[in-house]
């Protein structure tokens, strides 16, 4: 398969509900990597903390402690001179490089995530129809079921993705009008294998 246009990123529920996991941090590493030789990396030289605060908006500390994650789990290794992205083979999900950058550009946690968990059960569902719990997705995340404020990032996400083309979906309550879920009809283009 040629991947030079696609990004392989983790759907892996006990790294997605991790609250160590940062999904923008690690979609931002995925999308700025070289393939050298069948090696995904990016040199060490352009991925320095005190320099990427600003494009991260967060201080170094906090952008240390979500790449120190990756590296505890295995999504990113030391190369000596470059951070390798670690093949996730048949574990990990592949999303159009040109997509992964428009959720990147969102510069916000859980976009990726929503967005891999949304693609991969609608694929799962046939592409015909998926219907997302908004609490399935906030398990999904790690998130409280009970919060309001999660629901609210969640529904934001779900609204730009729509806004933006990637995902038609609709949102709707239940018969006591109090759980919302959406229902996903259809995505942008054909972003994913």
């Amino acid at each position: 398969m040629d991947t030079k246009d696609y990004r392989q990123v983790v759907s892996d529920m006990s790294i997605t509900s991790s609250k160590s996991f940062n999904d923008f941090v690690y979609g931002w590493l995925v999308l700025h990597s070289i393939c050298e030789d069948e090696e995904r990396f990016v040199w060490k030289r352009s991925f320095v903390f005190s320099k990427m605060e600003q494009e991260f908006q967060m201080t170094r500390k906090t952008l240390a402690k979500y790449f120190d994650y990756l590296l505890e789990v295995g999504l990113v290794a030391d190369g000596g001179d470059k951070w390798v992205i670690t093949d996730l083979g048949k574990e990990g999900f592949w999303i159009a490089a040109d997509i992964l950058e428009r959720l990147v550009l969102m510069r916000q946690r859980y976009v990726i995530s929503i967005y891999v968990y949304l693609v991969k059960g609608y694929w799962v569902a046939g592409k015909t129809r998926l219907v997302v719990l908004l609490d399935n997705v906030k398990n999904y995340l790690g998130l409280a079921t009970n919060s309001r404020s999660n629901s609210h990032i969640i529904t934001e996400i779900f609204e730009n993705f729509r806004e933006m083309g990637l995902l038609n979906c609709q949102l709707n309550f239940d018969q006591s009008n109090v759980k919302r879920y959406y229902v996903l009809t259809g995505i942008g283009k054909s972003n994913y294998f």
